[in-house]
């Protein structure tokens, strides 16, 4: 959590009307980009935080618990912030067919631990997938027009992307996960 609130920034005015609508029901929003490196954006009434999970800030493990750890400090966010709507880029694996690398699998094992850790707390909230097209609509200088770029990781940027995506009306929760 430290991390995460180290990463504080000021409401976009953008999202301004959303951050008074979450305040009112006391909730919070989180957008996560899974990955080796996972960007992490919480929108929770007047706090706007942002921050990176990375496979460096588990180093002390071997190479298949650090998604584990990476789904579980994901988790804690939504416990400690109380988030009640979680946006999650929805990872589809492409490989090239040479490729013999496992790093392509790193999003879709940070989504998959985190979905299991959370099939261990209580949490109730709502899932909305994104693909990751739809965050690419969001260029940098759009996110700039907008009063949404955030210094710090593309990673960071993603998360934001799929919060604001998510602020416009995406679709429905799927709890089919």
């Amino acid at each position: 959590m430290t991390r995460l609130r180290a990463g504080s920034h000021e409401v976009p005015k953008v999202w301004l009307d959303t951050a008074s609508r979450i305040r009112k029901v006391g909730l919070a929003v989180c957008a996560i980009d899974p990955g080796e490196t996972t960007g992490v954006c919480v929108l929770r009434g007047d706090e706007f935080y942002t921050c990176e999970i990375t496979h460096g800030s588990v180093e002390r493990f071997p190479d298949q618990l650090k998604e584990v750890l990476i789904g579980q400090e994901i988790c804690e966010i939504l416990m400690d912030l109380n988030v009640g709507s979680l946006v999650v880029e929805d990872f589809v694996l492409r490989m090239p067919a040479k490729s013999s690398g496992r790093a392509g699998l790193s999003a879709a094992r940070v989504t998959a631990c985190m979905l299991t850790a959370m099939s261990f707390v209580d949490w109730k909230g709502g899932i909305w997938s994104q693909g990751s097209g739809q965050a690419a609509v969001l260029s940098g200088d759009r996110l700039r027009s907008l009063g949404l770029w955030v210094a710090g990781s593309e990673h960071i940027r993603d998360a934001v992307r799929h919060l604001e995506i998510w602020r416009r009306g995406g679709k429905k929760p799927d709890m089919s996960w």
